[in-house]
């Protein structure tokens, strides 16, 4: 691995966490009130431990994420040994909240309304939806967080055994394999842009250290130089200034050239 494709890794760890701790506020408070709606919704139908037992566990979850970003936000750092480290933390958060949501697929699927079936299943699909935009910047968080809220649905809708449930399953699994071909065309772009974005600061940076160069090299010569336009002086370095005997180069910048030339050479000037 050479070392610009190592420069250009880190960067892009760096701009993943950066859009990752970004994006995790959002859908941190998105996921406290879909739960809070949804345990209100199922309020009825999944027995009173269970439904606080998940509530809590959700909630739970969310703060910790939430700390762990605040956390973040409050000491932000550019030290690349630190940022493999914070996106670890991060990607394990998602995770855990996959996982927490995936477990309301079974644990709040209520067996004998349909009406309160689709509305769990609308919710999760919305949550997955969300999650998926929310994290693409990072495939492994949008896969895992996506794969995890889903899978206990489908499988719960697959053993149901029952055709409504049956036809269900086969749309949710449709559902999961149309965001996964989306999410991998959305991470391939941001990750494209990412990389532009770091190639084009770089490019910014060379031209920088260029210019300066240049200019260290102009300032410094024992050669004459000036830049006019139309007869008018731009600029002048620090040998014409003593040979023109100008105190500071606010003494010649925007006057004519020609009032540093002998009349004899003016001929000559003004046919180069």
């Amino acid at each position: 691995m050479t070392l610009n494709h190592k420069a250009q890794q880190s960067e892009l760890l760096q701009a993943q966490l950066s859009l990752l701790i970004a994006s995790s506020r959002t859908s941190v408070a998105v996921s406290i009130i879909v739960a809070s709606l949804l345990t209100f919704a199922m309020r009825d139908m999944i027995a009173l431990p269970i439904i606080a037992y998940w509530y809590v566990s959700s909630i739970v979850v969310s703060l910790a994420r939430l700390t762990l970003i605040v956390r973040y936000l409050r000491a932000p750092t550019s030290n690349l040994d630190l940022i493999p480290a914070r996106l670890k933390y991060l990607r394990v958060g998602v995770v855990i909240a996959g996982i927490s949501w995936g477990a309301a697929g079974i644990v709040l699927f209520p067996a004998n309304s349909p009406d309160h079936q689709l509305l769990l299943i609308f919710m999760l699909a919305g949550m997955a939806a969300g999650g998926l935009v929310s994290n693409a910047a990072d495939l492994f968080s949008a896969l895992s967080f996506s794969v995890l809220l889903l899978i206990p649905t489908i499988l719960r809708l697959y053993f149901e055994g029952t055709t409504h449930s049956l036809v269900m399953c086969a749309g949710a699994i449709m559902f999961l394999g149309f965001m996964l071909l989306a999410l991998r065309q959305i991470n391939k772009i941001l990750t494209n842009n990412i990389l532009l974005k770091c190639a084009a600061d770089e490019r910014e940076v060379q031209i920088s250290l260029s210019e300066d160069r240049y200019r260290t090299l102009v300032e410094w010569t024992p050669e004459a130089i000036a830049v006019h336009r139309a007869g008018l002086l731009l600029y002048v370095n620090p040998t014409l200034l003593k040979l023109i005997g100008a105190n500071s180069a606010e003494d010649a910048i925007g006057k004519p050239i020609l009032n540093f030339i002998h009349p004899d050479s003016h001929p000559v000037v003004l046919q180069r």
